[in-house]
C-alpha cells in the first residue's frame, strides 16, 4: 500500500472519529432506549466502519505512528489503539491462528472493541475536552499571528501587491507524490526563491496553504510585493512556473489566475485548476486566512484536511520575507 494511500485512509479515518464524537457527546438518545443500548449501537456502527477498511489503518497505524503526526482526531484514536497494543505485550496487531475469514474477523472484531472501549472513555473525559480546545486555541493564535505580522507589513508597505499562484503537479506523478514528498518540494522551491534577487529586493511578505484536493495536494501561494518596485504580473507568473518546474524536474505546474485564466482557458489539463480558482475569491494572504475555518478541529474543512504529514511540516505558514 502507498503512502499516498495511507494518507488518504488517515482522512477517511478523521471523518469517522468526529462523527463518533459528536454523535457520542450531543446526539439526543431517543425515547424508549436505554444509554447503554445506544452506545452499544454507536459502537457497532463505527465498528462496521473500521472493519471495512481494516487493513488500511492497521497499516497506518504501524507506518505513520511514532515517525509521523496526525491531525487531532487520528491522533486520538492512535492514542487508543497504542494502549490496546501495550496491554497485549503486542509491537502490532496479529490475527494468530486465524485459517478461515470468520476467524479473522472474530479477532479483528475483538480488537475493535478494545479499541472504542478506551477511545469512548478518552472522549467522555473533562480532559479530553481541554485538549481539543486547546489545540484549537493554538490553531487560532496561529492565524491571528500571521494576520498580525501581514496587517503590520501593509501598513509599511502601502498599496502593497498580493499575487497568488496555485503550485499542483502533472496528473499521473499526484498519484505517487506523498505528503512528505511534497514537503521536501515546497522547502527546496522556497528555498530556491530566496536566492533570487528580485525575490529579495521585491518580496514583503509570503503565504501558503497545503490542502488536498480530491486524490492530490495542491499549494496556494501568496507573494505580496513592494508596490514601488512591481513590475509586470507576466514577468513574476514566469519566474514562479520556471523555478517550481525546476524544483519538481518539469513535472509542475503554476497557474496565476490574474495572468492565466485567459491564456489556458482552452486546455484541457487545466479546466480543473480554473474552475477551482474561478470558485475561490480569496487572492490575498488576508482573505485566504479568512477563509479558513474557525476551528482545525471541526468537519468543516476536512475534506481538504492533511490528516498524516512529517514532523515539522506546516500545512499553512506565513510570514514577512526578511532582508
Amino acid at each position: 500500500m502507498s503512502n499516498l494511500a495511507l494518507e488518504f485512509a488517515a482522512a477517511r479515518l478523521e471523518q469517522n472519529m468526529i462523527e463518533h464524537y459528536k454523535r457520542l457527546k450531543f446526539e439526543r438518545v431517543p425515547e424508549g432506549i436505554e444509554f447503554k443500548d445506544y452506545q452499544s449501537a454507536l459502537n457497532q456502527e463505527l465498528k462496521q466502519a473500521l472493519m471495512s477498511y481494516l487493513d488500511d489503518w492497521r497499516i497506518l497505524m504501524v507506518a505513520c505512528g511514532g515517525q509521523h503526526k496526525f491531525s487531532f482526531w487520528v491522533d486520538a484514536f492512535y492514542r487508543a489503539y497504542s494502549s490496546v497494543l501495550l496491554e497485549s505485550g503486542a509491537p502490532y496487531f496479529t490475527m494468530e491462528g486465524a485459517t478461515t475469514a470468520s476467524q479473522y474477523n472474530d479477532q479483528a472484531s475483538a480488537h475493535i472493541d478494545k479499541i472504542l472501549k478506551r477511545l469512548n472513555k478518552l472522549f467522555k473525559s473533562a480532559s479530553f475536552l481541554e485538549q481539543l480546545q486547546q489545540h484549537n486555541q493554538h490553531y487560532v493564535k496561529q492565524i491571528d499571528k500571521i494576520r498580525e505580522s501581514y496587517c503590520t507589513v501593509s501598513e509599511i508597505y502601502t498599496n502593497a501587491i498580493d499575487l497568488k499562484f496555485e503550485l499542483s503537479l502533472e496528473g499521473l506523478h499526484n498519484q505517487w507524490i506523498d505528503i512528505s514528498g511534497w514537503n521536501s518540494l515546497l522547502y527546496h522551491f522556497q528555498k530556491q526563491l530566496k536566492q533570487l534577487s528580485w525575490y529579495s529586493a521585491q518580496v514583503v511578505f509570503t503565504f501558503y496553504q497545503v490542502i488536498r484536493v480530491d486524490q492530490r495536494y495542491v499549494v496556494k501561494f501568496f507573494l505580496t510585493l513592494d508596490p514601488l518596485l512591481y513590475g509586470e504580473p507576466s514577468v513574476y507568473s514566469r519566474e514562479i512556473d520556471f523555478w517550481w518546474k525546476r524544483v519538481t524536474q518539469n513535472r509542475g505546474i503554476t497557474f496565476c489566475p490574474l495572468v492565466d485564466f485567459q491564456q489556458y482557458q482552452h486546455e484541457d489539463e487545466y479546466q480543473l485548476i480554473i474552475k477551482r480558482n474561478a470558485q475561490d475569491q480569496a487572492l490575498d494572504p488576508l482573505s485566504a486566512l479568512d477563509e479558513m475555518p474557525d476551528r482545525e478541529t471541526s468537519s468543516e474543512g476536512l475534506t481538504n484536511r492533511i490528516c498524516v504529514y512529517p514532523k515539522g511540516f506546516k500545512w499553512f505558514h506565513g510570514a514577512p520575507v526578511r532582508r
